[in-house]
């Protein structure tokens, strides 16, 4: 602020709308809770494929609150994602004997971040509108974290409990712990993060949320692929990818 990067204007615009912000905040925590109970019981190079639903919510969220329409050849491509996604997923869920619950609940989870980002365009497109100038993308991802970390942090117990962690007292001193012994690690993911956070609400301010998405499919192939075939620190060997996954991976990109 004292650079002039955030206006008085941008700062009563977060104070007003503060309940999306608490929103946001719920929602993404709520699909960490999620996303972790069920991505234990998934094999590693499934859940970047099955992430790409997350396209299709945000398709349906987009033309629920902000009103955009889809061509036929959109709607075509979406089809086509989920065709590859199921092929896929069910390829690999039938291979390794796993259940399709977890796989159900992962799915769900990414719901909530998908009405989360575009709770997000709508604050920026909202901002737009009302300040006559772009909302600072460091307002949205510190608010949006602040509200996050404290939902996590309520969520502790819960999460606890399902994951048979036990004392949360204790739990966290080993992390900290854990933390101090070899902090280069921690540092670097949440730098990383920060990273990425801030590249990907760049991104969202000057275009849409289902346009993030797309820009980040590249990754789908590349990150199943490396889960698959390489031996990753505490994760171990990968297994080899069949015929039919490497189909839904061809399908997911022909649809993007």
């Amino acid at each position: 602020r004292s650079r002039g990067a955030v206006s008085d204007g941008q700062l009563r615009f977060a104070k007003e709308r503060w309940q999306t912000f608490a929103s946001i905040g719920a929602l993404e925590a709520g699909s960490v809770l999620l996303g972790m109970l069920s991505a234990k019981s998934l094999p590693g190079e499934i859940l970047p494929v099955l992430s790409k639903l997350f396209l299709v919510f945000q398709m349906f969220f987009s033309r629920l609150l902000l009103q955009r329409s889809y061509s036929q050849s959109q709607l075509s491509g979406c089809a086509l994602c989920v065709l590859g996604v199921t092929a896929s997923a069910g390829s690999s869920l039938r291979l390794r004997s796993f259940g399709a619950s977890p796989a159900l609940l992962f799915v769900l989870s990414l719901a909530l971040p998908a009405l989360a980002s575009v709770l997000k365009e709508k604050l920026f497109a909202d901002a737009r509108a009302q300040l006559r100038e772009e909302l600072n993308v460091f307002v949205v991802n510190t608010l949006g974290s602040s509200g996050q970390a404290v939902c996590v942090l309520l969520l502790l117990p819960v999460l606890a409990e399902l994951q048979g962690v036990g004392d949360i007292g204790d739990y966290l001193q080993e992390g900290a712990e854990a933390f101090a012994s070899s902090p280069i690690w921690p540092c670097f993911y949440l730098a990383t993060n920060l990273l990425f956070n801030v590249s990907v609400l760049t991104l969202l301010r000057t275009t849409s949320a289902v346009s993030v998405s797309l820009a980040m499919a590249l990754a789908v192939p590349i990150t199943a692929v490396a889960f698959a075939s390489c031996d990753l620190p505490l994760l171990g060997p990968g297994q080899p990818l069949d015929r039919f996954f490497g189909l839904g991976l061809i399908l997911i990109l022909g649809g993007l």
